[in-house]
């Protein structure tokens, strides 16, 4: 057998090289030992192309169906977590929507006002405040916070030496719909705890935020407590003040109410604006005949009425 000329084994390499780039897609080349090549087919006799695009086809249908469930499972987890927050807070919503309605009617058919006072005892305005009560011979509602009324007790011992109304605000004012229901449960019961010594017999809770579960519900109603809603915000916690006049102007049109303030001690401003409101408020129920009762008294007064 001739050998091949040495010149031309260069061109043997690379037509060797051409045939491997330029194979058909099906074919893979061995080497043998002569250095010729051999075609070998594909173990599933598939061409390389179409395999690899099957599979990619398969692969990417996959990821489908994955990202499919996984999207079911998370619409189907909002659906269940919304219907659980329904529960949770829808019915005590709307039964604040119906007291808070039925306050104003009795309010204005029978021409009653009540002045609430939260998150106190404030040492230095609440006194201040219960001598302007007292000059008017009227009886206010109060609705203080455990951990203040722990530090000025005395004050509460005078608020409520002085015939006034006090129910609970809760411990820490912690609101029910932006924390976890133990925690907030917790903080209710712990300042019913707090105040056993000056709560009145009304058994009165006011919500802090104004904000109830279905927990919390339920504990009061199983405790025999009465929530205190309000009708009208006097907005002294607001940025900026209100208008006095603006205040006193809705209590005259809605021909009386139940006016949340507050009396913890603050800014200057704040607790001036607290006490000039309260004596407007006490010169309009002079001006416009309207009788200043407890909180507690009223919220009975609309349970005698629902019941004739």
């Amino acid at each position: 057998m001739r050998s091949e000329p040495r010149c031309l084994a260069p061109v043997r390499r690379h037509r060797e090289v051409l045939r491997r780039v330029c194979r058909p897609p099906g074919e893979e080349t061995g080497i043998r030992a002569g250095g010729e090549t051999r075609p070998h087919k594909r173990l599933h006799g598939e061409p390389g192309a179409a395999a690899a695009g099957r599979g990619l086809r398969e692969r990417r249908s996959k990821g489908g169906r994955g990202v499919s469930v996984l999207l079911d499972l998370v619409l189907g987890g909002l659906v269940a977590a919304s219907f659980l927050v329904a529960i949770v807070l829808a019915p005590p919503w709307l039964l604040r929507q119906i007291e808070v309605s039925r306050l104003r009617r009795v309010c204005r058919a029978r021409r009653l006002l009540a002045l609430s006072y939260d998150d106190g005892p404030g040492p230095t305005l609440t006194p201040q405040l219960l001598s302007r009560l007292s000059a008017s011979g009227v009886k206010a509602s109060f609705f203080p916070l455990g951990a203040r009324a722990e530090g000025a007790p005395e004050v509460l011992d005078q608020v409520r030496r002085e015939g006034h109304e006090v129910g609970s605000h809760s411990m820490r004012h912690v609101n029910a719909w932006r924390s976890n229901p133990v925690r907030s449960v917790r903080d209710m019961l712990e300042g019913f705890a707090c105040f056993e010594r000056w709560i009145s017999p009304s058994r009165l809770f006011r919500p802090p935020h104004g904000k109830l579960t279905i927990f919390h519900w339920l504990i009061l109603r199983g405790r025999g407590t009465r929530t205190a809603w309000w009708t009208i915000d006097a907005g002294d916690t607001w940025e900026p003040l209100p208008a006095v006049d603006d205040v006193v102007a809705r209590v005259r049109e809605q021909g009386g109410g139940v006016v949340l303030l507050h009396d913890f001690d603050r800014s200057a401003d704040r607790c001036r604006y607290v006490l000039d409101l309260t004596s407007r408020l006490l010169e309009l129920a002079v001006t416009e005949r309207l009788h200043v009762l407890p909180l507690g008294e009223i919220l009975e007064a609309a349970r005698r009425g629902d019941a004739n």
